[in-house]
């Protein structure tokens, strides 16, 4: 019992290692900056980020679904298996999935 509690616990944690940082979403959506910012696996479906900062900011498995990205500055930010990801009109922008060297 005391073994199946302590991977529940290493579970959880490990969990909450991956997420994004609740106060780097609210950041980008109140201000449009998030530079170095962490949105790793955050729903950003529909999201207006239109001439955002976003540099260096890691979206790894983020949902960018019909998320507006023109002309957001995506310098060296990571989009490793993020979903839905539409990079036109950007700018900074190399390949889909910059930056994996972080």
């Amino acid at each position: 019992m005391k073994l199946i509690h302590a991977i529940t616990i290493i579970v959880m944690f490990a969990s909450n290692i991956f997420a994004y940082k609740q106060s780097d979403l609210d950041k980008l959506l109140s201000t449009k900056s998030c530079e170095n910012g962490n949105l790793t696996e955050a729903d950003l479906k529909g999201a207006d980020l239109r001439n955002s900062n976003l540099r260096r900011v890691d979206f790894t498995g983020a949902d960018l679904t019909n998320a507006n990205l023109t002309g957001a500055n995506v310098e060296g930010a990571d989009f490793t298996g993020a979903m839905k990801v539409n990079l036109s009109g950007t700018r900074g922008a190399s390949s889909p999935f910059m930056n994996n060297d972080k």
